[in-house]
């Protein structure tokens, strides 16, 4: 016998709620932003009138206020798309619920209650449609529900490390609970903001080992976005978990682009303001409208985005040596990224290319891809035996400096420094070669211009695993990298960085110059002036030979962005380093 259709059961989504705590939430978090910068500008004008030694120490410290109030902001402004999505979803829902249910109640009134209406075909089948109707209603709530709650447990949490030994998790989800019809190893991370609070690469890449493949595959495809950029998920997960949300990222970033510029179409570039300050005074002046400001710069960085994504799927996508993608982040001001070519979890030799002054994802992954696919055959060519693997990544995972003005301060190395060691640690942990007593995999940092810095920095924090320093066209080297990492300096003799080695790089706020320097000085500069020797431990590599090309070789680099050139001797020595053959270098 069938039954008879009945109404939705279940309360209703008050979705006015969900939009207000959606804007409560976006609110607070342009407040935050506000704050924080607040904040940052109020610490840095102290130098105004302090000036001492520990300035720089002093002025950096508010660094980690600036990022982490950004940091927020952005997971916070996440949080309220997520709700807003859910919002409209969820009123869409509601919508064919209650149109189902008046419907289900005109139908009901016909029926009259008794079984008649089960030998009349049409009332069947109509009770059948509304049946469907109703299942349908609630099955698009169900998955708004899920999509919301998977979008904000996938916001990256970016908190300080602890220690685990002695100190308490915040909050953990009681194990064997379940939900969503997820296995336990799924729901308790998804569930659980801080699950991997503190947690190293290595403790990373243990955990992943120990969950079954029917879970890993609901991570890959569910919540690609809590181990596509985490250091110490191996290499193809997180090239394919990246790779998957490739085509939601762009929808949302086409979405914020028709939004910007309709926003734009109903705001004016200038306002008139009240001049005076009298209530007598009522002229006015007319000064750019700051929303406008607002609204542009947020629809550049949009558009930049969409570019960065374009380039990104084009190199991703390019044939020859595999491509995997290790790191795609959209989520603040600008685009970061990192494309391995070939796969450094089975490479004997693993190089890491880092940009300077400038580079971007939309403007630079290109270049970067092509010259990491050209040293990774120089490569091959160098290894001592045909089963040595080698992958190089090309690493655009930091907040270049985007201007040279900018290129002076450290600040840009102090947040990248960490990235890069962090990601090269994880490269050691889902490498095949570590563990059971292994070495792990040789790993060499190629650091062009301010990346030196940023590789400098990156080379002497504890835990990374650089083996090998190679910087080319560099201000200055940071840190300098720890001891017993080899270190390397490359520099073409019409490189115009020698202009700042020579007189602004006295300061050393970017570390000292990897080479020997002329510096200049009274009374007749340049003519007068004496030579800086390059600090101990580095061994300076020549990018042109007066004796001409030789085997491995055939052209000498110059400027201050040829040291990648194909079949340059500065690429010779770049892989002889990579693949631990520095004996071979010219």
């Amino acid at each position: 016998m069938r039954r008879l259709v009945t109404a939705p059961s279940g309360a209703r989504v008050d979705t006015e709620a969900v939009f207000d705590a959606a804007r409560a939430v976006g609110n607070q978090a342009e407040a935050h932003a506000g704050a924080g910068a607040e904040a940052t500008t109020s610490w840095f004008r102290v130098a105004d009138g302090y000036s001492a030694p520990e300035t720089q120490q002093l002025l950096g410290s508010m660094e980690p206020v600036r990022t982490a109030s950004e940091s927020f902001s952005t997971a916070a402004q996440a949080v309220a798309r997520a709700l807003t999505t859910f919002a409209i979803e969820a009123e869409a829902a509601e919508a064919r619920r209650a149109r189902a249910a008046t419907s289900i109640a005109s139908f009901r009134t016909v029926a009259k209650g008794d079984d008649s209406w089960q030998q009349d075909p049409v009332m069947v089948t109509q009770n059948s449609v509304l049946t469907s109707e109703v299942a349908a209603a609630e099955q698009e709530l169900c998955e708004a529900e899920e999509a919301c709650a998977r979008a904000i447990a996938s916001i990256p949490v970016d908190a300080p490390a602890f220690d685990t030994s002695t100190a308490t998790v915040p909050w953990s989800v009681p194990a064997g609970t379940g939900g969503w019809g997820y296995p336990d190893e799924v729901f308790d991370v998804v569930l659980n903001p801080f699950f991997f609070w503190g947690m190293k690469p290595e403790e990373v890449t243990a955990w992943w080992n120990t969950v079954p493949a029917e879970s890993q595959a609901i991570f890959i495809a569910s919540f690609p976005a809590l181990i596509g950029n985490r250091d110490g998920i191996p290499a193809k997960v997180r090239d394919e978990a990246n790779r998957s949300q490739l085509a939601e990222l762009r929808t949302a970033l086409m979405s914020d682009k028709a939004r910007i510029e309709g926003a734009l179409e109903g705001v004016s570039e200038f306002i008139l303001i009240e001049k005076g300050i009298w209530s007598f005074d009522s002229r006015k002046i007319l000064v750019k409208n700051p929303d406008w400001d607002r609204l542009v710069l947020e629809g550049d960085r949009v558009r930049s985005k969409i570019l960065a994504l374009d380039a990104l799927e084009e190199v991703i996508d390019r044939p020859g040596p595999v491509r995997l993608l290790l790191h795609a982040d959209f989520q603040g001001p600008s685009a970061k990224a990192a494309v391995a070519v070939g796969d450094p979890d089975v490479a004997d030799h693993v190089g890491v290319l880092v940009g300077g002054t400038g580079t971007t994802v939309a403007g630079g992954i290109r270049n970067f891809d092509r010259d990491a696919e050209k040293l990774l055959a120089k490569s091959r060519e160098q290894v001592m035996s045909p089963d040595e693997g080698v992958s190089i990544v090309a690493w655009l995972s930091y907040d270049a400096p985007g201007e040279l003005t900018d290129a002076t301060s450290r600040s840009y190395a102090s947040v990248g420094a960490p990235l890069l060691a962090r990601f090269t640690r994880g490269l050691d942990a889902t490498n095949i070669y570590s563990g059971g007593g292994g070495e792990g995999p040789h790993v060499t940092v190629m650091a062009h211009s301010y990346g030196a810095v940023v590789g400098g920095d990156g080379a002497a924090i504890k835990g990374s695993m650089i083996d090998d320093l190679v910087v080319y066209g560099a201000p200055g080297i940071g840190d300098g990298g720890a001891d017993g990492v080899g270190k390397y300096s490359m520099l073409a003799p019409d490189d115009p960085i020698i202009l700042y080695q020579g007189t602004l790089a006295h300061g050393r706020e970017l570390g000292d110059v990897p080479h020997d320097r002329w510096v200049a000085t009274p009374p007749m500069p340049p003519l007068t002036g004496y030579v800086d020797p390059a600090p101990l431990g580095w061994k300076q590599l020549p990018v042109v030979d007066p004796l001409g090309p030789k085997d491995g070789w055939s052209a000498g680099s110059s400027g201050h962005s040829q040291y990648l050139l194909d079949q340059s001797l500065s690429q010779f020595n770049l892989a002889n380093i990579l693949t631990g053959n520095a004996g071979k270098v010219s």
